[in-house]
């Protein structure tokens, strides 16, 4: 099922095209969370012809853990997962939850 929310030129290879056809397999919950995670996605910059480069990184064990069960759960692969953080983070998107709840809870 072609879902359409990666721009058709993005010059994805064969395993990011299966996970684009695949995503509504993958994303789960509450509809809400649902909705807003594919809005998030539909409306991410798309860098076309950045390669990826590959790295060698040491992490704790038990963050490692941690994150392949998250991994896991959301039906990703650990390195993708460790990947998009890291993206979030360089383009400014990762949110401090601690930080986000004061913020809503001034805003009430």
């Amino acid at each position: 099922m072609k879902t359409g929310y990666v721009a058709e030129d993005a010059g994805l290879d064969a395993e990011e095209q299966w996970y684009e056809d695949n995503l509504e397999d993958f994303v789960s919950g509450d509809p809400k969370d649902r909705a807003s995670l594919i809005k998030a996605a539909a409306e991410a910059p798309v860098i076309l012809g950045e390669k990826k480069q590959m790295i060698s990184i040491r992490l704790d064990q038990a963050d490692l853990k941690v994150l392949k069960k998250k991994a896991e759960r959301a039906g990703l692969g650990y390195q993708t997962m460790v990947s998009a953080l890291l993206h979030q983070y360089a383009v400014g998107d990762l949110v401090n939850v601690e930080e986000a709840r004061k913020l809503f809870r001034k805003a009430r």
